[in-house]
């Protein structure tokens, strides 16, 4: 099983993949099919918490491993935090000049799921920037032990399904004039978002970063506003969820 859980960059050991699932699905018709979630443009950032399960930090460094298995030098910058009872990692990389297509990670034995990097261009339409931080410990991410101005960041696959506006209003009428008069409101807009062909950890990965308190994407600040939907069936490792949130630069108070 991974190493750590509920994260964009999953880490697997020595002798273990993303092909390998956790429990047996004897109805998948492709357990080997491919459709990375996570999406790398050279010269971008990523930044990240290996929530590690165990609670012991691996030791290493990162490299990029292209398609052939060749390594590519990352530059990086990572950190170890110590709490009680364990340690954790955090850092951040910046993706290299790499020929486009399926790549992964390696930090020290450990090998990230497939990633697939690409130019801006290509990946500016499909993709979208996430950014995200909470203000305690969430799952095993200990937020309390990281700097204050430390967010988690990843490009992803994401795309916008609808946008419906949402008003919470009261009303009352005039007892001169019998007209209704505006009391207080709170319009807001909420923004589905289609999360297309993500697997099992990708799913996992979408919910858990919903439920921090500070969530930007392409740097506009968004919020909760209804529960995540992976969609799952017997047959397909991947489907097609949906969230929804509140555009937070919309929403507002409207108090007569």
């Amino acid at each position: 099983m991974p190493l750590n859980d509920s994260n964009f960059l999953i880490w697997y050991p020595a002798g273990e993949s993303q092909f390998v699932p956790a429990l047996p699905r004897p109805f998948v018709r492709e357990p080997e099919v491919m459709s990375p979630v996570v999406w790398l443009v050279p010269g971008e950032t990523i930044s990240f918490y290996l929530n590690a399960t165990d609670n012991s930090a691996p030791a290493g460094a990162i490299a990029l491993l292209d398609e052939k298995g060749g390594s590519h030098v990352v530059a990086q910058s990572l950190s170890t935090i110590v709490f009680p009872g364990g340690s954790h990692v955090y850092g951040s990389f910046t993706v290299p000049a790499v020929v486009e297509g399926f790549v992964r990670l390696k930090l020290g034995t450990l090998t990230s799921q497939y990633c697939w990097l690409t130019s801006v261009d290509k990946a500016s339409g499909l993709t979208a920037v996430v950014k995200f931080r909470n203000g305690d410990r969430l799952q095993n991410l200990r937020y309390k032990y990281l700097p204050d101005d430390f967010y988690q960041q990843f490009r992803i696959r994401l795309a916008v399904k609808n946008e419906e506006p949402e008003i919470n209003k009261q009303t009352y009428r005039s007892a001169t004039t019998g007209k209704t008069r505006h009391l207080y409101s709170e319009p807001r807009q909420i923004v589905t978002f289609q999360t297309p062909e993500y697997d099992r950890n990708g799913h996992r990965a979408i919910v858990s970063m919903m439920e921090h308190d500070t969530l930007l994407i392409n740097g506009q600040p968004y919020a909760f506003a209804q529960a995540y939907k992976a969609n799952s069936n017997e047959g397909d490792v991947l489907t097609t969820g949906e969230f929804a949130v509140s555009d937070e630069n919309y929403a507002t108070l409207h108090r007569s």
